[in-house]
C-alpha cells in the first residue's frame, strides 16, 4: 500500500479498526511500565498513542498517513491530552525525530 491508499482507509469513518480502544497487549504491556517517552511508530488514528498520553507518557505519533496522524491528533484534543505527530517516516525525518525528541531529552 501507498501513502494514497493509508490516506483512503484512514478518511472511511466506516472503518473503525484503526481508532477507539488501543489493543489488549499494548495496555498490559505499558502499564507496568513508569511513564516517559514513547514513539508510536505507525500510530494511525492515535489509539495507542492517545492512551498512552492518557497515562501520563510523552508521545511522539509517526504515520505515512497524514490523514490518519491527523485524526490522531483530533482524537489526542477530545480526549484532553496532547501527542505530538510528525508526518512521515523517512531518512531525516526519522533521524531527526530520534534525536531531537528521544535521545536528547534521555540526557538533557
Amino acid at each position: 500500500m501507498d501513502k494514497t491508499d493509508w490516506d483512503n482507509r484512514h478518511a472511511d469513518d466506516d472503518d473503525r479498526r484503526w481508532a477507539g480502544e488501543p489493543c489488549p497487549f499494548v495496555v498490559s504491556e505499558a502499564a507496568a511500565l513508569r511513564p516517559g517517552r514513547a514513539l508510536d511508530l505507525e500510530c494511525g488514528q492515535g489509539r495507542h498513542a492517545v492512551w498512552l498520553a492518557e497515562h501520563g507518557w510523552h508521545v511522539t505519533g509517526v504515520d505515512f498517513s497524514t490523514v490518519g496522524l491527523g485524526k490522531a491528533l483530533t482524537f489526542a484534543a477530545s480526549r484532553g491530552v496532547t501527542c505530538d505527530g510528525v508526518p512521515r517516516w523517512e531518512g531525516a525525518v526519522r533521524e531527526q525525530v530520534f534525536l531531537e525528541r528521544i535521545l536528547a531529552p534521555s540526557f538533557g
